[in-house]
């Protein structure tokens, strides 16, 4: 791939959610390598931050913030930086989410609550700070679940 064809996010800003390693690491890793600019949203902070410097040693074209995507202050404070540093956001990946694999007898209810509240609140939280920082210019919002939900 020539460097310009690898330019397709050039100029944008992506939000990943459960962004400091896995899935959600390889999605900032390829908005990077796409030109684009990320944030990198994770209950970790220090994940999220070695992770930012490993795929952006400078640093230019990443931001490690910690939130917990079940809670919209917390969600919403973090917006508050992504527009500080980058103005704006064209894209947000709901990557993050949990899953427990054990007999539905053995939950409690709260980790019930908790899955629940990561994997179904979380990407509601996030697509409605989505909305709001995306400000009626358009852009992407990228809802990911994966074969646990269906067992």
């Amino acid at each position: 791939m020539t460097t310009e064809q690898n330019q397709s996010l050039a100029g944008h800003v992506v939000v990943v959610t459960g962004a400091a390693q896995g899935i959600g690491a390889g999605i900032v890793e390829a908005v990077l390598e796409g030109g684009g600019s990320a944030v990198l949203l994770d209950l970790d902070q220090v994940k999220a931050e070695e992770t930012a410097a490993k795929l952006d040693p400078g640093g230019e074209r990443t931001l490690a913030l910690a939130a917990d995507v079940t809670n919209e202050a917390a969600v919403e404070a973090a917006s508050a930086s992504i527009l500080k540093r980058f103005g704006k956001v064209d894209g947000w990946v709901n990557n993050a989410g949990i899953v427990q694999m054990m007999a539905a007898e053995k939950y409690s209810a709260e980790e019930w609550d908790r899955e629940f509240a990561v994997n179904v609140r979380g990407v509601m939280t996030g697509a409605r700070a989505a909305f709001r920082l995306m400000n009626q210019r358009g852009g992407s919002i990228v809802n990911i679940a994966s074969n646990a939900g269906k067992v």
